[in-house]
């Protein structure tokens, strides 16, 4: 189902279109039980993520609705999370194993990320809750998309979505610049959840001029990969940290030096990356998304 704005449509109606259509995506994903209930999940988030990324593009226009559906899409999905953080910990650590580590401490890692693997499925819930939870997912989003589907968008001017991407593009500069000057993880998984949102922001407006901005999308796609794949090995080193009694010390050394040395180069490649991508101030970006409506127009 395409979830990208028809600039020639009414612009209220389309965020309302894409927004239906993202909840209804979500909704059916996780019902359907010819998947592995892992993909559902994961997929499921991401849509969630894209909803919230909608309502942020949307909000100057929105007011308590913004503030309402954010938090209820928030919190539906924060329901099927828990799972799917713990998976991550495990595919993080076997990931970095097989580019990371020296020959020689391979066994002692190993015995590290079977711990780790071994640890996550004695917590992983039985089937019978997973589907609770997803059920209750399901349940919260169809109340949010009925809310939706009743509401008037009619604010949700070109102006306004100009007003939104141009936030967002100027808080993404806000934690490039913050991440450089105080390189820690929490800055740049600060900056990492605007470029994500800028991008969303970029893929609902591509029809606007899709040559130039499907290439700025894929850019911001692979800057917040990168920031994602920093996020999750900084993850992986507290835990192994916080877990250092009943692991291989050996193991955990490894991993963290490895771990500490590929988080180097994925700070420097984003920054240099970031630098580049949203190198334009705000109040350009701005002009050029209001040029393009009124060319669409």
């Amino acid at each position: 189902m395409d979830t990208t704005i028809v600039p020639s449509a009414p612009v209220g109606n389309e965020v309302r279109r894409c927004l239906i259509s993202l909840l209804d995506q979500a909704i059916a994903l996780l019902a359907d039980e010819a998947q592995p209930s892992s993909t559902r999940i994961h997929e499921a988030r991401k849509l969630c993520k894209r909803a919230r990324g909608l309502l942020r593009l949307a909000r100057p226009a929105l007011g308590w609705i913004y503030q309402r559906e954010n938090k209820a899409i928030r919190n539906a999905a924060r329901l099927i999370s828990e799972d799917r953080d713990r998976k991550v910990l495990v595919e993080t650590c076997d990931a970095l194993i097989k580019t990371g580590i020296d020959t020689g401490d391979q066994d002692s890692a190993l015995s590290v990320l079977q711990f780790l693997q071994e640890d996550y499925e004695s917590e992983v819930e039985d089937e019978d809750t997973v589907n609770a939870h997803m059920e209750d997912c399901r349940d919260k989003l169809r109340e949010c998309r009925k809310r939706i589907e009743k509401l008037s968008f009619d604010k949700a001017s070109e102006k306004a979505l100009c007003d939104g991407i141009a936030h967002i593009y100027k808080q993404a500069r806000q934690g490039l610049e913050i991440a450089s000057h105080e390189p820690n993880s929490t800055n740049f998984h600060d900056w990492r959840k605007d470029v994500k949102y800028h991008r969303y922001h970029l893929e609902f407006l591509i029809q606007l001029w899709e040559p130039v901005l499907s290439s700025l999308r894929q850019e911001a796609k692979d800057l917040a990969s990168k920031l994602g794949e920093e996020h999750d090995l900084a993850v992986l080193q507290s835990s192994l940290r916080s877990m250092r009694k009943d692991l291989d010390p050996k193991g955990v050394a490894a991993l963290d030096q490895a771990a500490a040395q590929r988080r180097e180069i994925l700070k420097s490649e984003s920054l240099e990356q970031g630098s580049k991508l949203l190198a334009a101030k705000p109040k350009a970006i701005k002009k050029q998304f209001a040029a393009l409506f009124e060319a669409a127009d």
